[in-house]
């Protein structure tokens, strides 16, 4: 009777329904194993225990003994190659259990069980479980685990994972979510922390299902403010464009590149200020989501504005100010036609170039200059005060 509940609560632990021969679930590991076992057991406090540990798949069990309507999960591990005992028990060993114990894809336990303040934790060979009241236990592995310990793992800001690691529909990423937010671990790019607000601004956009795409570099922050060391910002990039976050999550907004799940929405916005340096850059952050019309996307900066027309490869950037102003004046496109540069400065000169002409700052007389037809070639030719429409700014 005593071998049959060990063998039953072995197959239990081992997490498979596949039938072995009784004579390899039977087989009794050396006296001098389960000796070495039993003082793991006594050392942790997990008694009783049965007569004898048992081999099995490279390595021991000594499980603790219970009644018969209640198998427990609690054992004392030692795997073969370690050659060390640890004991796995509560929650921790029940979520083993769950997970294929010995068999799953965390293998055989390195360490004993850690106490924390909110919870516990165990390492395996390839993972770990955390545990809390609050969470429950779950498992994380690889890449994930590995960043996850960049962030100080549960004693840092992410607290402890709420879910177990998982794969995401395409199969390109694992992921995993935390008290405070989440990792994902993309084949192509890596694995990166997404938190606050452009974690939910994310959701919104469905995630790596919707016109963002995954995370390719981590969330970064920008100090704009008068304190030298306020950060006002977070800002991360993803396939599809770049999210900005105003540090208090009041207002998130999206630079727009391409749709990932529909490349001929296109608004591009997102490589000019990328290039530009993005938050870093004299546009600071967007203080306004990106618009299209009239065959143009645009979108408003704290310092000015980018501007693409619809099939074009790149967009370019107007300063709020005077030309931006004259711009406007003039009727935008319909009466300047579309930027084809970046403003150029030529000492106390300003002037860009638009489709159909170009418009002059003249810094020294604070004036504003349009000449219909010119390519910048009026500053070019020294012609400062040739004809042309003046207008005082």
């Amino acid at each position: 009777m005593k071998n049959s509940i060990n063998c039953l609560t072995l197959l239990i632990l081992l997490g498979t329904t596949q039938v072995y021969a009784q004579a390899d679930i039977r087989k009794k590991a050396a006296v001098e194993i389960t000796a070495v076992m039993r003082k793991k057991a006594d050392a942790v406090g997990m008694r009783p225990m049965y007569e004898s540990a048992l081999e099995a798949d490279n390595g021991y069990i000594y499980t603790k003994k219970t009644a018969l309507d209640q198998l427990s999960t609690d054992a004392i591990y030692m795997s073969k190659a370690k050659n060390i005992p640890f004991a796995v028990y509560g929650a921790i060993a029940l979520k083993y259990s769950e997970l294929g114990a010995i068999r799953s894809e965390i293998g055989y336990p390195q360490m004993d069980e850690v106490k924390m303040k909110d919870g516990a934790y165990q390492f395996f060979e390839r993972g770990a479980i955390y545990w809390s009241p609050k969470t429950g236990a779950h498992v994380v592995r690889g890449d994930v685990l590995q960043r996850y310990m960049n962030e100080k793992y549960a004693n840092g800001f992410l607290g402890f994972p709420t879910e177990d690691l998982k794969i995401t529909p395409d199969g390109k990423a694992a992921y995993c979510y935390f008290e405070g937010g989440c990792i994902y671990n993309n084949k192509k790019y890596g694995a990166f922390v997404v938190a606050g607000g452009i974690l939910h601004r994310w959701s919104e956009e469905r995630y790596e299902r919707g016109f963002l795409g995954y995370p390719i570099a981590e969330a970064r922050a920008a100090r704009l403010g008068s304190k030298t060391n306020e950060i006002t910002h977070w800002s991360q990039e993803f396939e599809g464009g770049m999210l900005v976050a105003k540090a208090d999550a009041s207002q998130v907004l999206m630079v727009p590149g391409m749709n990932i799940q529909n490349p001929k929405d296109f608004p591009g916005i997102y490589a000019t200020y990328r290039a530009m340096g993005g938050v870093g850059s004299w546009l600071g952050c967007p203080v306004e989501k990106a618009i299209h019309g009239s065959g143009v996307w645009l979108q408003q900066f704290m310092r000015g504005y980018i501007y693409r027309k619809d099939n074009d490869a790149i967009g370019y950037t107007i300063r709020k100010g005077p030309i931006w102003n004259e711009f406007a004046k003039r009727g935008w496109e319909k009466g300047c036609g579309y930027p084809t540069d970046n403003e150029v400065v030529k000492g106390n000169t300003t002037y860009q170039v638009f489709s159909k002409g170009t418009i002059y700052y003249l810094g020294d007389v604070a004036q504003t200059l349009w000449k219909e037809g010119d390519n910048g070639q009026w500053y070019l030719d020294g012609k400062g005060n040739s004809k042309g429409a003046i207008s005082t700014y």
